[in-house]
């Protein structure tokens, strides 16, 4: 269950950083 848990919250940041950062990255790149 830790090992599953511990993989849940992984991904879980690494999608959080993924959509704060695309937002940040693909913003200018639709403005251009």
């Amino acid at each position: 269950m830790s090992q599953k848990l511990r993989c849940i919250l992984k991904v879980g940041l690494a999608a959080e950083q993924i959509i704060r950062g695309g937002e940040h990255d693909f913003t200018p790149d639709q403005e251009k």
